[in-house]
């Protein structure tokens, strides 16, 4: 089972153990679900990386197939076609 770190946002107990808000604790990704369906933990770094700007250009011709049919985009055409259609 996979380690997740969250930070505790109520008091709660949690394998044994009370943890007071602002805790930050690493839980079992089976135990996970039912903690923030209270609203007990917020998990931490999960957005990570999910904001940064893609730079296309020093993507492989490959990479960039890859987005656009990530993206539902034609991968078809050259390399500089596909990174204008990946910039609109």
């Amino acid at each position: 089972m996979k380690e997740i770190r969250v930070k505790f946002l109520k008091n709660r107990f949690y394998r044994g153990k009370n943890y007071k808000p602002g805790d930050i604790v690493k839980i079992l990704s089976n135990d996970l679900q039912a903690y923030i369906d209270c609203g007990v933990v917020k998990v931490l770094g999960a957005d990570k990386g999910k904001n940064k700007k893609v730079d296309y250009n020093k993507l492989t011709y490959k990479e960039l197939q890859r987005y656009c049919k990530n993206k539902n985009i034609p991968a078809v055409g050259t390399r500089e076609s596909l990174i204008a259609s990946l910039n609109e």
